[in-house]
């Protein structure tokens, strides 16, 4: 009981330094309970400073000429066909990749006409 009642006149104290300043000799006490009371506040509000940067596009740096003849290929690739006879392009190369025996066929298929 002893622990929990000092613990609260305590607490109380911290809360309120201004009425320790009424008692004679509690002034000193009050300005230092004040003081500790005002110091966590000032490490709270600290303030940081936050920067952005736009992202850099260096991606096509880092690309390999292999990479970026690619890229140009499939770009050219676009350019010669609608969307949707592009995605039928994609679609027919996806098909002789996973049957690469289809290749000579279509091949022959093509020349024959």
């Amino acid at each position: 009981m002893g622990d929990i009642g000092s613990s609260l006149v305590e607490s109380f104290i911290k809360r309120n330094p201004k009425l320790m300043a009424a008692f004679p000799g509690g002034e000193a006490l009050a300005g230092l309970l004040q003081s500790n009371n005002e110091e966590p506040l000032e490490e709270q509000t600290q303030e940081s400073e936050v920067s952005f940067k736009p992202k850099t596009s260096s991606s096509s740096a880092s690309l390999s000429d292999e990479e970026q003849a690619a890229i140009q290929f499939v770009n050219q690739l676009k350019s010669q066909f609608s969307k949707d006879e592009f995605e039928k392009v994609l679609h027919i190369i996806q098909m002789l990749a996973d049957d690469k025996s289809k290749i000579e066929l279509i091949l022959n298929h093509v020349n024959n006409k």
